[in-house]
């Protein structure tokens, strides 16, 4: 990237980036890992040695502060697929209930914003339909950051919430449902291959 002539395509200059800042951010986590995995390995040995027991709540310690790692491993690694790497797009649609329904969507499309701000991902509101009284219709959003399709792509379907309905004035109980649908960004890499000669595809009237 320090050469003179790495920035003359930008297009292509981008996608290097993109690949390192994936690859940086996949083995980064691996890494230290393994360092976890050689300090517990000599806390080990510690306990082993110690006849007064201190040292056993110290790995103790040390494993449960280390499972989260371990899970951020391991939920990568079940990323695979290549679109899990991609940029996602988030739409979220008021089902059944009314302005209940309107509301939750609404309360899911801000819970998806916060948690990509948290991840320090880039939010593009690219749709959005306001309902009547309270809530949306439904909403479009584009996460873009470091594997936000593989994070977001098991919220796909339809979420429930039941609550005492603060629209109601009787305070009754509702049931509010609201579809959510992930997408990846596939941009301009997806390549489609069309055999001709297969003519199982076509269709002869």
């Amino acid at each position: 990237m320090t050469a003179s002539h790495f920035w003359d395509n930008q297009e292509t200059a981008q996608k290097i980036v993109g690949e390192l800042t994936y690859l940086k951010s996949t083995l980064t986590p691996l890494r230290e890992l393994v360092q976890v995995a050689d300090d517990l390995e000599v806390l080990v040995e510690f306990v082993e040695d110690d006849e007064t027991g201190e040292s056993k709540a110290e790995l103790i310690a040390a494993i449960e502060a280390a499972l989260p790692q371990v899970e951020a491993v391991e939920l990568q690694a079940m990323m695979a697929a290549p679109e899990d790497r991609c940029d996602a797009f988030v739409t979220v649609q008021a089902g059944e209930g009314g302005t209940d329904s309107s509301d939750w969507a609404e309360m899911l499309l801000r819970m998806y914003q916060r948690w990509a701000e948290q991840r320090g991902y880039k939010i593009e509101l690219l749709e959005i339909s306001q309902a009547e009284e309270a809530g949306i219709r439904n909403a479009t959003i584009a996460i873009r950051g470091n594997s936000a399709y593989g994070y977001l792509r098991g919220e796909t379907g339809n979420h429930r919430l039941i609550r005492i309905s603060p629209f109601d004035s009787a305070g009754r109980r509702h049931t509010s449902f609201a579809a959510v649908d992930i997408t990846p960004d596939l941009g301009d890499d997806i390549e489609i291959d069309i055999n001709f000669e297969d003519k199982s595809t076509i269709r002869e009237d």
